[in-house]
């Protein structure tokens, strides 16, 4: 089954480079998801990327998208406490963690998503299951899951530190 859903990502999205790999390559042909953001969302994303994370800003612009404002019916968010329900209803908008809506495209389509996390592990020379790792991170119900489902046990993420 294909889907093409319309979705919002938050900056926290956005400034994690596997997740939002994850979310954008997902928005690739056979698309699973349509993501938007907002020209404050990328703003805020980007700050976070530069300021805290130390990025360079070359990096940074090169990921820059077209802002697009559009009626979603989902935010996909870190931090779904931020998003209260009383607030978002009445917009027909609910607000779900990343992890927890990986999961449901991962269950409404699964051949799509190994293949996105087997394309995305090439590319960095890692296996499928230290892309899982790293993607635990953030999004450990979804790693969880798939790892589960293909038999696999993820091991405890912990960042590298590097040296600059």
């Amino acid at each position: 089954m294909r889907a093409d859903f319309p979705i919002i990502l938050d900056a926290n999205i956005l400034a994690e480079s596997a997740t939002s790999d994850l979310f954008l390559r997902l928005s690739e042909e056979p698309r699973l998801v349509s993501p938007r953001w907002t020209e404050e969302i990328w703003e805020e994303a980007r700050r976070t990327m530069v300021v805290r994370l130390g990025w360079p800003e070359e990096t940074t612009d090169s990921r820059i998208a077209a802002a697009i404002r559009a009626k979603v019916e989902t935010i996909v968010t870190m931090n779904v406490k931020h998003f209260k329900a009383a607030d978002l209803a009445p917009r027909g908008v609910t607000a779900a963690h990343a992890g927890e809506y990986l999961k449901v495209l991962y269950d409404l389509d699964e051949g799509v998503v190994v293949s996105v996390l087997h394309k995305m592990a090439a590319v960095r020379n890692k296996t499928l299951l230290e892309m899982l790792t790293r993607l635990s991170a953030g999004v450990l119900a979804f790693t969880a899951h798939v790892a589960s489902d293909l038999g696999l046990e993820v091991p405890k993420y912990s960042p590298q530190v590097r040296k600059i």
